[in-house]
């Protein structure tokens, strides 16, 4: 098959290709098959269709039955939302019949989980995973060898890393230092994104020739022909709750708010005659996942458009019912005759989380303010999809947090100055205008300094340098972290599975332990935490998808209290053990008084702190 046939087999599969779709597919594949040692930069965007363009690579093998170019695909991406959620669509779209589902692995939320995710046709991971997985990071003392081979011997797929952006360039940093070695041994490489500003494109590839298209300037379509339109787009110092009194007419509202403690503040004040949702990072893993997949569905108008009873096709109206706490879209007539609570309207309260890659649309998109590429990034989930209408608001915020100072003001001035011209829809919108509004609103943003300038070039160098080397460092390979603050992950309250636990073992550290009795219990967390300080002889354990289920993660930047995790003056860790090979934890409580310093690891929160609806919303 050549390379016009694929685009042809594309047109014939119903995939209505785009003119830079095909320019770029045909970049991306001549690029490979004459084996040029390049990054292949597409500058698309969003809503333009690039993760098609990043699995070409790997449906040209497969249709070919030839494996001549990279025996596998690491797919990278910012956020677990973004892994699960393409991974839905590549499966049920893009590779529907060409691949069974166990050759496509999802990121599973944790570097032990590193050696299955790396052993498959097409591997879905964080930029976190990828990046520890590359440094061979160890887990219970083993040497993960294996994912470091996969990542040497796939074609790699870097998709809107524009979003591990920090104050110091610290990922920005990594992600150059393996940029470098991997393209220096002959790893192919893309790298796809629709805002990343040119600074940073010049910071990370200084030392690496890229090809990229299209060429700046050279995109010359109208938004209209590959998205809706936002009629309006307002900057303004109104409140939120006077917004939603003038604003009656929507159906589907988004709003993006800058921190948790926002969100939160803005979801309570929403009507409950407004379906409604919010999500954001302190929410437990398994209900966000719960939360962002209802959101696809009810945001997602080009592909949910069935009513989930009759199964007729909605034309126009949709209604959301809810009967405890399951939800189904139905048609006019069904609502009609519905059981459970109807409504007409949904809102979604989220933070950054929602930024990329999330294929859901709404008519109105309320947002704080903040930097430029977030802010085109926000616009693309509002009448993201061909014929719908949107309107934007941009509130101005007196606190820069999470972002930095002059990154702020420099993006107000921009949108002030493009607000009085009246061309600020067409710079969020419009990518012959999107490119400079960006670009502008980065030209007066440095790095800050980073206070650990040192360690983080020991990483640098191991990184580039010394990781193919038969030497292991073990010293070196602990200190790899992703991003400038460690995180420690959170386990919040909910029912766990337990186990008694007896360590044996002739020598003074235990190394092996056994199941006091074989029936693993169910109880509560508070529960858990009563027994644990009490027991003397025995230890107790909780099963290790329980914890990967019920847990988050917390930046220790953002820990100036222990109010949180403090229950009965004790503090609460939780460390990995194996126990009839079932990879479980085991609970230790530390008083608060002799507890010295947050440190990676995995801690149990005071349940009192924990809402069902909410999360944790407040570090202090």
């Amino acid at each position: 098959m050549k390379i016009n046939e694929l685009i042809r087999s594309y047109e014939m599969e119903n995939f209505n290709l785009r003119y830079w779709q095909k320019i770029s597919i045909e970049k991306v594949l001549n690029n490979f098959i004459e084996g040029k040692n390049v990054i292949t930069f597409i500058n698309l965007p969003t809503g333009y269709g690039k993760t098609l363009i990043g699995l070409s690579p790997l449906l040209y093998q497969i249709k070919n039955n030839s494996w001549i170019y990279a025996s596998w695909l690491c797919y990278v991406l910012p956020t677990r939302a973004l892994c699960n959620s393409l991974a839905s669509k590549m499966i049920d779209v893009y590779l529907k019949n060409l691949v069974n589902e166990e050759d496509v692995k999802i990121f599973h939320g944790g570097i032990e989980d590193a050696e299955e995710l790396f052993s498959s046709m097409l591997a879905i991971t964080t930029f976190d995973t990828f990046l520890l997985s590359y440094a061979r990071r160890t887990y219970g003392g083993h040497h993960l060898e294996k994912p470091a081979g996969f990542i040497a011997t796939s074609y790699l797929v870097f998709d809107e890393a524009q979003m591990i952006s920090d104050k110091y360039f610290y990922s920005y940093s990594l992600l150059k230092a393996v940029i470098e070695r991997l393209l220096s041994i002959g790893v192919p490489i893309i790298f796809m994104t629709a805002t990343l500003p040119s600074k940073i494109k010049e910071f990370i590839f200084e030392k690496v020739e890229v090809d990229s298209l299209p060429e700046f300037g050279n995109f010359n379509e109208k938004p209209e022909s590959y998205r809706g339109k936002i009629v309006n787009a307002v900057f303004t110092h109104e409140s939120f709750d006077n917004l939603l009194e003038k604003e009656k007419s929507w159906k589907k509202l988004l709003i993006i708010a800058n921190t948790v403690e926002r969100a939160a503040r803005i979801y309570d004040k929403l009507n409950d005659n407004i379906l409604k949702f919010l999500v954001h990072s302190r929410l437990v893993k398994k209900e966000r996942e719960k939360r962002e997949k209802l959101i696809n569905k009810f945001l997602d108008s080009k592909k949910f458009n069935k009513c989930d009873k009759c199964g007729g096709e909605i034309q126009e109206s949709y209604y959301y019912e809810n009967i405890n706490n399951e939800y189904k879209i139905l048609c006019e007539n069904c609502a009609r005759r519905a059981e459970g609570k109807i409504y007409e309207k949904i809102a979604v309260v989220t933070t950054q989380v929602i930024e990329a890659g999330l294929d859901v649309s709404s008519d109105l998109l309320i947002t704080d303010l903040a930097p430029a590429d977030a802010l085109v990034q926000r616009c693309g989930r509002c009448a993201r999809f061909l014929n719908e209408k949107g309107k934007v608001y941009i509130l101005d915020t007196d606190s820069p947090q999470p972002y930095p100072d002059i990154l702020i003001k420099k993006t107000r001035e921009e949108i002030m100055h493009r607000f009085l011209k009246g061309i600020l829809e067409n710079s969020l919108t419009d990518y012959s205008f999107v490119q400079d509004f960006v670009n502008e609103s980065y030209k007066e943003f440095e790095p800050l300094n980073y206070t650990q300038e040192l360690e983080l070039e020991d990483i640098i160098i191991y990184l580039r340098d010394r990781l193919l080397s038969f030497t292991v460092d073990w010293k070196m390979i602990e200190k790899v972290k992703v991003r400038p603050e460690s995180q420690i992950t959170v386990v919040a309250p909910s029912v766990y599975h337990i186990a008694y636990v007896k360590g044996e073992s002739e020598t003074e550290k235990i190394q092996r332990y056994r199941l006091v009795n074989e029936d693993w219990l169910i109880r509560a967390i508070k529960d858990i935490l009563d027994e644990v300080p009490k027991l003397k002889e025995t230890c107790l354990v909780i099963l290790a998808d329980d914890v990967r289920d019920n847990s988050f993660s917390v930046s220790i930047g953002q820990l100036n209290t222990l109010s949180f995790l403090l229950y009965n003056d004790s503090i609460f860790i939780l460390y990995p053990i194996v126990i009839e090979g079932k990879k479980v934890y085991m609970i230790k409580s530390i008083e608060s008084q002799k507890f010295k310093q947050f440190e990676e690891g995995i801690y149990i929160m005071n349940p009192h702190y924990y809402s069902d609806d909410k999360g944790l919303v407040s570090l202090k």
